[in-house]
């Protein structure tokens, strides 16, 4: 998984999965809820368009790709994708 990086953006919080994703929110609940939003959202394009390579493009970790399908995996199963990306269970009142 790529490291989450935490810093303060125009007065609120913006957590990201380092050349990845990121989610941004007053609070730092609201950040992770919006980042896990938009892992889902790009992993649900990418599986609906595929992966388009550019030499324009860093290259892509595998291993990122093989996460974000995790996600999707576990979003499908009713599971609990915080705790996924986050490392320990979390409300899905999040």
């Amino acid at each position: 998984m790529p490291p989450l990086r935490l810093r303060e953006v125009a007065g609120q919080c913006e957590l990201s999965l380092v050349g990845w994703g990121t989610g941004r929110g007053a609070t730092l609940q609201d950040a992770g809820r919006d980042l896990v939003e938009n892992l889902l959202a790009l992993g649900r394009t990418l599986c609906d368009n595929g992966l388009f390579v550019s030499p324009e493009l860093p290259p892509i970790d595998l291993r990122v790709l093989q996460f974000t399908r995790e996600l999707l995996q576990i979003d499908a199963a009713g599971g609990d994708v915080h705790a996924r990306v986050f490392g320990r269970a979390t409300d899905r009142a999040l």
